[in-house]
């Protein structure tokens, strides 16, 4: 799930959450507190500037990640054979 524009706004948009109420505008502290053992990566994507993924692993190589830009998250993705750790936009390369 991806949101463009504002994070902030998502909230009036009714966007999908976690069990855990983690959804689109969340706030890092928000993230941290409901998924306190997710991996914090931060990194200059090529395409998107600076930014911030926490990463939860789940059972069966399962796994959630929540990209955080501007102390709010703007991305998640979820699913099977997600890659742990930086992802970033490559359609810019």
């Amino acid at each position: 799930m991806s949101w463009q524009g504002d994070p902030a706004a998502a909230a009036a948009f009714g966007a999908p959450s976690t069990v855990k109420g983690i959804s689109v505008g969340s706030t890092t502290a928000q993230v941290t507190a409901a998924y306190p053992s997710a991996t914090s990566v931060t990194f200059n994507d090529i395409s998107r500037g600076p930014r911030t993924q926490f990463i939860v692993a789940g059972p069966g190589g399962t796994s959630m990640i929540f990209d955080v830009t501007s102390g709010a998250v703007s991305d998640m993705y979820w699913g099977k054979g997600i890659p742990q750790g930086v992802n970033g936009e490559l359609c810019s390369l």
